[in-house]
């Protein structure tokens, strides 16, 4: 809905600047053709020679377990600074 009414807004300034509406249908297919085409969720597994990084559902899992173990070892490293679990989130998501 609003790329439609940014698509509509674009195509008024150019028939207003040009006088015509001979490039209104270029000028919106080069904005869907830049698009990039949307990730699939999940995938059929490794055993079938799919990179399972390549899906949406899979690389977030594997980021969430990153930012998650990486958090702990900062904490379990903070410990000794008396420092709470709280500030090793913090540093991981300024990092991440």
């Amino acid at each position: 809905m609003l790329l439609e009414s940014i698509l509509d807004l674009g195509n008024f300034w150019w028939v207003f600047v040009q006088g015509s509406c001979e490039n209104m249908a270029t000028n919106t297919s080069n904005v869907t053709a830049a698009l990039p085409k949307p990730m699939k969720a999940t995938s059929n597994g490794a055993f079938q020679h799919e990179n399972p990084l390549d899906y949406a559902l899979p690389l977030l899992i594997l980021q969430i377990c990153l930012v998650v173990a990486f958090t702990r070892t900062l904490a379990f490293l903070l410990k000794p600074l008396r420092q709470p679990r709280v500030i090793a989130e913090i540093i991981v998501s300024f990092c991440s």
